[in-house]
């Protein structure tokens, strides 16, 4: 019963898909930022993305820039020691019901097509995805929106980014119900001219 619940531990990690290759610096103003969010909407573990990880395995800098970075936000900015940052806030409040709004239409239409595996077989829940991807990239490509040191404010001359060898692991397809995978790509790709 409810007497019974337990709290439940939320670990987070910042996105693949935010990470551009070009002015690779930026990603780690942007995985600080994803870091705080986390915190904020109350994760209780957290796990930043190397600002290389676009790139390939991520050398030993880049490993400890991540680590820094929590260390700095638990440290130094004290994100951690309030139990509930966000409370009050109204503009995070609004977000909050936009997203639970729009989470819960989703939900109607995938329970219209049968649940999710049916959903997932029939390639309805993957064409929604890859709508949303293609006009969030026309967004990109007609600067409505903007990916700093991607899609404006570019550097003339990149620099050479270090990572470490590492042979590429195709993930395994061995489940009982299958459908068309998904590709992972980041949202700055298509302008970067460049693969995962």
């Amino acid at each position: 019963g409810v007497s019974d619940a337990k709290p439940v531990a939320i670990h987070a990690e910042t996105s693949m898909r935010m990470m551009t290759t070009l002015d690779v610096e930026t990603n780690i103003l942007r995985s600080t930022i994803a870091a705080f969010s986390a915190v904020v909407g109350g994760a209780d573990s957290l796990s930043i993305l190397p600002y290389t990880f676009a790139h390939g395995l991520p050398d030993a800098f880049a490993r400890r820039v991540a680590r820094n970075t929590q260390l700095i936000l638990r440290d130094e900015a004290h994100v951690g020691f309030v139990s509930d940052t966000s409370s009050g806030s109204g503009n995070i409040d609004e977000l909050t019901a936009q997203i639970c709004a729009a989470a819960w239409a989703e939900f109607q239409i995938i329970e219209g097509e049968g649940g999710m595996l049916r959903s997932l077989f029939g390639g309805h829940y993957q064409q929604r995805v890859a709508q949303t991807r293609a006009m969030r990239a026309a967004a990109y490509a007609s600067g409505e929106r903007v990916i700093v040191g991607t899609t404006t404010h570019k550097l003339t001359n990149e620099r050479l980014v270090a990572t470490l060898e590492s042979a590429r692991i195709t993930p395994s397809h061995s489940g009982v119900i299958s459908c068309e995978a998904m590709p992972l790509i980041r949202i700055a790709a298509a302008f970067e001219g460049a693969a995962l």
